[in-house]
């Protein structure tokens, strides 16, 4: 499944601002804006600005890494049937994010990362999708 944004396969994501902003405009549904430098921030339902990278003073957002943010993405989802979030041991640790939708037996999506808020962006992004 890729990215409706950059096209990336939603698995490859890392955490930065392309990710931050993916998650802004297809998730959350503000708007992003850029500056010379690149993707700069984004701009909420109540007008509010979030900076989507870092070094830039101000509120800043990034739900791929704060927990704090990533359950702001997760308030999206409470309509939803099921949302799980569960660590699994292989070699390493990883989170593993589930949304399960009402729609249908099959429209389950999953996330895995390393770390849970990656793990929650990757899942929402392929529900959104």
């Amino acid at each position: 499944m890729n990215c409706p944004r950059c096209g990336k396969t939603i698995d490859e994501h890392e955490p930065g601002p392309e990710l931050r902003a993916c998650m802004a405009e297809v998730v959350m549904k503000w708007e992003v804006v850029t500056d010379k430098v690149g993707i700069a921030y984004a701009v909420d339902d109540a007008g509010g600005k979030h900076w989507l990278r870092r070094g830039l003073v101000g509120v800043c957002w990034f739900p791929d890494e704060w927990i704090e943010d990533s359950w702001e993405v997760v308030e999206k989802f409470l309509h939803c049937e099921r949302i799980t979030m569960e660590w699994v041991r292989d070699e390493q640790i990883w989170w593993v994010c589930i949304v399960k939708d009402y729609d249908g037996p099959d429209d389950w999506w999953v996330g895995t990362a390393p770390a849970l808020p990656l793990a929650i962006c990757r899942a929402a992004l392929k529900a959104l999708t």
